[in-house]
């Protein structure tokens, strides 16, 4: 059984693909998100209420996350909206995400939701906006593990507004690599070397005392070739 919360350890299998012919854009409705994919750290399970996703983390966390049940190949572009309810919420999307030694992705049974097992364990793009309570002006997008810490393209303003809904839109097209909001591009970034698969993460995480929680509607992916994965 691969019931994800805290206490599971989630495996998958990157080792084996079957491509799929998709060009299209992929809906995923809320009920989806809450049955297909993966909440993985400590926090309250995933609701759904009038189409939204409410997912946030419960005492103790070090942040949440809702992981693909799919792993995408070559260029891909990730939309949604988002509702950030607490001001003190950071978010991150992740592209590309898979363990360093290829092994297939999985978290510990007692993971907590810390990003230090992200940027140790695994690869991938990591877009991070909502951040001015982590001291940051805008949006960037990091990629790990290498350069890691250092902030690409690093934006100077934030444009979400809490208690409002914004779309989001990340991307991975031939090598470059955005972050739009409300339309808006301000981070962009070309990879000489990109990352060619993995999966995707939205993740969010809360600061000082201040808990995280958020509501996602509309979620779409755009992927000419998806990786459907063998589980184990």
């Amino acid at each position: 059984m691969y019931m994800l919360n805290r206490f599971v350890v989630v495996l998958f299998a990157l080792a084996s693909f079957q491509v799929l012919a998709d060009k299209s854009w992929q809906k995923i409705s809320a009920h989806q998100l809450k049955n297909e994919w993966y909440f993985v750290g400590m926090g309250h399970s995933p609701t759904v209420n009038h189409g939204q996703l409410l997912f946030g983390e419960s005492e103790g966390s070090k942040g949440v996350m809702l992981v693909s049940p799919k792993a995408y190949v070559g260029d891909v572009v990730l939309r949604y909206e988002v509702m950030v309810i607490n001001p003190a919420t950071v978010m991150v999307t992740n592209l590309a995400v898979r363990m360093i030694d290829l092994s297939p992705l999985a978290f510990p049974q007692d993971y907590d939701g810390n990003v230090g097992f992200l940027f140790n364990k695994t690869s991938g793009y990591n877009f991070v906006y909502h951040n001015a309570a982590h001291n940051k002006k805008g949006p960037f997008v990091r990629r790990y593990p290498t350069p890691g810490a250092k902030l690409l393209s690093p934006a100077s303003e934030q444009l979400i507004t809490t208690g409002r809904y914004h779309q989001i839109e990340v991307a991975r097209k031939n090598g470059n690599l955005w972050l739009s909001i409300d339309g808006n591009k301000l981070v962009e970034y070309k990879d000489i070397k990109p990352l060619e698969a993995g999966h995707i993460l939205i993740r969010t995480r809360g600061t000082g005392y201040e808990k995280a929680s958020v509501l996602i509607r509309n979620l779409e992916i755009f992927n000419p070739s998806i990786t459907q994965e063998l589980m184990k």
